[in-house]
Parts: structure tokens; C-alpha cells; sequence
């Protein structure tokens, strides 16, 4: 199922587990169910810089390193979870094909956020996973996923 989610800059959220699609993303301390969630925003528009800071619930230090341009490459803890700021390949081809750009990721044992400025190849591939029945059983074996994919994408270049 789509989600047609472009709620505080929202490109695509799901539960994890059932991978029904999230299309409001509520704050993450009254999420429902017990299903943990991925949300990836697009921090290009404001209203997504605005729900990481004012409605997440998250780490000051994750809302941070999600909502920043910093072009610095990093993974660090913070708290229970881990934040990491990670190079992907474009994914328009309006723009530069060959050109990079950054995807922040912020994960825990109930969620894993990830942000975007420019439209990158690995969370849409992720997404399309999704969409097709991939079913990981936690943010961790999303993460994992991600990470798995990330590298084929760089690698089939």
C-alpha cells in the first residue's frame, strides 16, 4: 500500500512488522501498538525540521544531527540508540546521477528515523523493499537492511 504522506514533510513511513504504511507521524511517545515505526522525513521543508524538534520526543542530540546539514560523516550513541550520518547516491537524475548526498539516520529499539534534503537511492530502494512484504523485525534488522543495501547501491555503480 502507498502512503501518500506528505504530513510534516513525511516521504514514507511504516510499522515495522506488519509494514502497514504511517501516513501522521504522531509523537513517537504515544505511538500505539507493538509495532516499532520507520519515518523518513525530508528536512528540506521546514515542517519537518519542526516535528523533530517540537513533537518527536526524541534526543535533543538525535533531533540535532536529523534536522542539521552538516555534511560531517559520523556515528555516535545517544542514549539507548544511535545516530549516524551516512553518504548516499542521488536518486534524481535531474540533478547530478553520479553526485552524493547525506542521509541521517537516528535508531532505538521502537524507531528508526531517517532524514534526507535531496532524494538518495538506498531509502527508496528500502521503501520499495517495504511495499513489497519485507517484514524486519525491528529498527536494528531495518538499520541492517539499509546498511546492506547501501553498499550494493555503491557497488553496482
Amino acid at each position: 500500500m502507498e502512503t501518500a504522506a506528505d504530513k510534516h514533510g513525511l516521504v514514507c513511513g511504516f510499522r515495522l512488522g506488519d509494514t502497514e504504511t504511517v501516513e501522521d507521524p504522531e509523537p513517537l511517545s504515544s505511538q500505539r501498538g507493538p509495532h516499532p515505526r520507520w519515518l523518513h522525513f525530508n528536512v528540506a521543508d521546514a515542517r519537518a525540521r519542526r516535528w523533530l524538534h517540537e513533537e518527536s520526543g526524541l534526543p535533543e542530540q538525535a533531533t540535532e544531527v536529523l534536522a542539521d546539514l552538516d555534511p560531517r560523516v559520523q556515528v555516535q550513541r545517544v542514549g539507548n540508540g544511535l545516530v549516524a550520518v551516512l553518504v548516499d547516491i542521488h536518486h534524481d537524475f535531474g540533478t547530478d546521477p553520479e553526485g552524493f548526498g547525506k542521509i541521517r539516520v537516528y535508531l532505538d529499539d521502537d524507531h528508526m528515523i531517517s532524514t534526507r534534503a535531496d532524494r538518495l537511492r538506498t531509502a527508496d530502494r528500502v521503501r520499495r523493499k517495504l511495499l513489497s512484504g519485507f517484514q524486519p523485525g525491528s529498527p536494528w534488522a531495518l538499520f541492517e537492511h539499509f546498511i546492506e543495501t547501501l553498499v550494493a547501491t555503491f557497488t553496482e555503480e
